[in-house]
């Protein structure tokens, strides 16, 4: 994956510490001005702010001609950034309703991620238990998870079930 261009590279460099995305752009100004994403410092820096408020980014053939994609940051518990997750569908499919509210469903599974990485910081000394049966932290609550079956899934018919693990 190329660290400029695409959505999921945009936004996790518009995540990252300003004093680290500045050391990288004195080494790859050139590249930054290559994927639009400033021909100087300020632009840079104003470009990734933008991406940064919305909380967000979408490219359109940055990475592969003819597809869309949209990318969230994936933060670890303590707020340092560690991924992004994103979708990437073909341009022809994209319609208004779809990229209004991909980065919301985009949000939520890295909601449930983040609840997952956070099982593990517990300041009490660590349990061998597996994450399939480990409860959450005290204070935590664990988001609704939608599911559905596979017979579900393939025959398209019954509602989607809510159920907390």
């Amino acid at each position: 994956m190329p660290l400029f261009r695409g959505a999921s590279s945009k936004v996790i460099l518009a995540s990252m510490p300003l004093r680290t995305v500045k050391a990288i752009y004195g080494e790859h100004a050139q590249k930054f001005a290559q994927a639009s994403l400033g021909r100087n410092w300020d632009e840079a820096k104003e470009r990734l702010r933008v991406i940064r408020n919305a909380g967000f980014a979408v490219t359109q053939g940055e990475v592969d001609p003819g597809m869309c994609g949209i990318a969230v940051p994936l933060f670890d518990p303590a707020g340092l950034i560690v991924g992004s997750l994103s979708i990437v569908i073909p341009i022809r499919h994209l319609t208004a309703k779809f990229l209004a509210n991909a980065p919301q469903l985009l949000k939520q599974g890295t909601e449930q991620i983040h609840w997952a990485l956070s099982l593990g910081t517990n300041e009490s000394k660590p349990d061998r238990q597996s994450a399939s049966t480990r409860q959450a932290p005290l204070g935590t609550a664990r988001p609704n998870v939608a599911r559905r079956t596979a017979r579900e899934v393939r025959t398209g018919r019954a509602a989607t079930k809510r159920v907390r693990a």
